[in-house]
């Protein structure tokens, strides 16, 4: 931020439209939604934070970060001893009231100045006690929740699992999609001194243990149980969070200061959070682990505390972009980091995505700017969905098809063709398919996963033709056969670009010389027009190529898991 010189705000900087801190907001009606069954959904929103860690070093990260509190007789002494605490309080109380008695009995004269003073001595003693008993109420909301049997239990089970599951190597090796609910200390009090890498601690591991260890998570419910739902216990989680400003104060008062010193502080001082651990079981198709994450949701206003905790054992920060790139790599659509074609947010991001791209073509000089006429592509920068499905079906609205009936019809009856001279064994059947069932599906789009057979990666928005006889008959009998070449088409609109652009600089020359001032005005036309004869408005698509279009690429590129390039898009049915 950046201030005027000697000068402070006196007003917050910023949008007046900024959120605020929403970690004292209780959810109302509004954020309820109930269906005809009866079945209720709370949207919890700037309620909890979610984290994901991805890598074969996630378990270790976690095994170093997160410690449990020891639920003993020790702790369940706390309650007793808040309890001591309001008592001496009212005695205290008693005791001040007795004595102001006795003294105005005795008729007992004090100073007025001695008097204030220990007036306010006792006021501040009794303001620190009353702020020392609420911290020791928000904290001491686990020895409440966990008196009671079934919650003591649950925290047992929840602690075996998670003392043998995390010695293990990847979260690949967890059982698909296991959640565990656990209560964990201030991660702030567990920090290493510097950033340092955690060590792959993985102990052998026999069969016999590994399917115990499933069997007692897939019979046992209360592996789950979490108080994170409770919204009374969140709502204490949230606010029990001090700031880091406290801990290293406390952390100066040591004898000798410093984080190394934090190992020897009590349990009882330090917060304890409510966290879910999800498993994430990551690609399917490909056997490897790959993609496979842990999620990490905990209440907010803990997002620094943890995201502190595993940056400092090198946790590399992603975003959108990796994620993606981890969505591509495993092989998966049905996540949200991909949109469908159909949905608003595709919308969005193809618009913007186009005039960026729209923008960044047009800066480059005539001369080095690619003729996409010449090559049959209409939309270089977007994916026409609407004029392709109006080619195929003369209907402009589309959706993506999801029945998964039909998607596991479709995926049994449609083989890919292979070679005669493959290494692997012809897989041709003889078989009729009824595309009967789909007449009603003619204006929508399918997911269809490519994998390319030769050389090369097609990229985004790049078009996918339907092959015509010729091509398959060479596909199957030439083996050295590199697949069909796209001619070259004619440009109509390279003499108008040309004559215009010799008038244009012909009238840049003749306003230079009247020194007119409407230059610009002239030019932006002039830009306009030389855009819409650079790229035409596409109007047509099924039958702009040699070869039928029937979809587009939404995702490609060289897949480094597969080592050959991966085309994943939609297509028209």
């Amino acid at each position: 931020m950046f201030f005027k010189k000697n000068g402070y705000p006196h007003f917050p900087i910023g949008n007046d439209n900024a959120e605020r801190d929403t970690t004292d907001i209780t959810h109302d009606l509004n954020y309820l939604y109930t269906n005809d069954t009866g079945c209720k959904m709370v949207v919890l929103r700037n309620a909890l934070n979610r984290f994901r860690l991805h890598g074969p070093l996630a378990l270790d990260i976690l095994r170093e970060a997160l410690q449990l509190p020891s639920l003993t007789e020790l702790d369940f002494d706390l309650e007793m001893n808040c309890t001591i605490t309001e008592e001496q309080d009212s005695s205290l109380n008693n005791e001040k009231l007795d004595a102001s008695k006795i003294s105005t009995d005795n008729n007992v004269s004090t100073q007025p100045k001695e008097r204030m003073a220990i007036d306010e001595s006792e006021e501040n003693a009794t303001i620190s006690r009353d702020l020392n008993i609420q911290e020791l109420r928000k904290k001491c909301w686990h020895i409440k929740y966990y008196k009671k049997r079934e919650n003591m239990e649950a925290f047992k089970i929840q602690e075996q699992l998670w003392q043998s599951i995390k010695s293990w190597g990847s979260p690949d090796q967890l059982p698909s999609n296991m959640i565990i609910g656990l209560t964990v200390l201030d991660p702030r009090f567990y920090l290493p001194e510097k950033r340092t890498k955690t060590e792959c601690k993985t102990e052998s591991k026999t069969e016999t243990t590994v399917s115990q260890i499933k069997s007692v998570y897939q019979l046992s419910t209360d592996s789950s149980r979490s108080p994170i739902w409770d919204a009374q216990i969140r709502h204490i989680a949230s606010n029990s969070c001090v700031s880091t400003s406290t801990i290293n104060k406390l952390r100066s008062e040591c004898l000798v200061p410093g984080i190394s010193n934090d190992q020897y502080f009590n349990k009882d001082i330090m917060a304890k959070i409510p966290i879910l651990l999800i498993q994430n079981p990551g690609s399917i198709i490909v056997s490897t682990g790959l993609g496979s994450s842990i999620d990490i949701i905990i209440p907010s206003g803990w997002a620094m505390p943890f995201w502190l905790a595993f940056i400092m054992r090198c946790a590399r920060v992603g975003a959108l972009r990796e994620s993606s790139l981890i969505a591509f790599e495993s092989l998966r659509l049905n996540v949200p980091d991909i949109n469908d074609p159909d949905s608003p947010a595709y919308m969005r991001e193809a618009l913007i995505t186009k005039e960026e791209l729209t923008n960044k073509y047009f800066r480059h000089p005539p001369s080095r700017r690619v003729n996409f006429v010449k090559f049959g592509i209409r939309s270089p920068f977007f994916c026409d969905w609407k004029n392709l499905t109006k080619g195929w079906s003369n209907v402009e609205d589309f959706y993506i098809l999801r029945n998964y009936e039909l998607l596991s019809l479709l995926q049994k009856e449609i083989r890919p063709v292979k070679r005669k001279n493959a290494r692997s064994k012809s897989t041709d059947q003889n078989t009729q398919f009824n595309f009967q069932d789909f007449d009603e599906c003619k204006n929508c789009l399918v997911h269809v996963q490519l994998t390319m057979v030769g050389r090369g990666s097609p990229k985004k928005f790049a078009i996918i033709c339907m092959p015509t006889h010729e091509d398959v008959e060479k596909f199957e009998n030439l083996r050295k056969w590199v697949g069909p070449v796209e001619k070259c088409h004619t440009d109509s609109n390279e003499k108008s670009r040309k004559i215009l652009r010799k008038n244009h600089l012909a009238l840049l020359k003749r306003l230079r010389r009247r020194r007119v001032q409407r230059k610009k005005i002239f030019q932006d036309d002039h830009s306009v027009r030389m855009s819409k004869l650079y790229l035409p408005e596409s109007t047509e698509v099924r039958h702009s190529c040699d070869r039928e279009v029937m979809g587009y690429v939404t995702i490609g590129g060289l897949s480094f898991s597969q080592a050959k390039g991966i085309l994943k898009h939609g297509n028209t049915d």
